[in-house]
């Protein structure tokens, strides 16, 4: 376990890829990982939406890992009005 963590912190694996290694090895995942509607993440969707209210009215979005589009504020939503998603 050690080893598999150390490697992967010299070379600056994510997190996410650091627990399919160790499970690749026969390992335990060490990192949790919540979905962003789980009530422990509340301060991280409050701080969120503070962003993107703050850039508003210039376009704002929120991405996930695979650069889909899980959140914009208004000024998003007129640039991207007319776009198929």
């Amino acid at each position: 376990r050690a080893m598999v963590l150390r490697l992967a912190a010299v070379l600056n694996v994510p997190q996410r890829e650091q627990n399919r290694l160790l499970v690749a090895a026969g390992l335990a995942p060490v990192y949790t990982e919540r979905p962003l509607d789980a009530p422990e993440m509340a301060a991280v969707r409050a701080g969120v939406q503070t962003v993107l209210a703050a850039y508003d009215p210039f376009p704002c979005v929120v991405v996930d890992r695979g650069w889909w589009i899980l959140q914009a504020n208004s000024g998003a939503a007129v640039l991207l009005d007319g776009v198929a998603p």
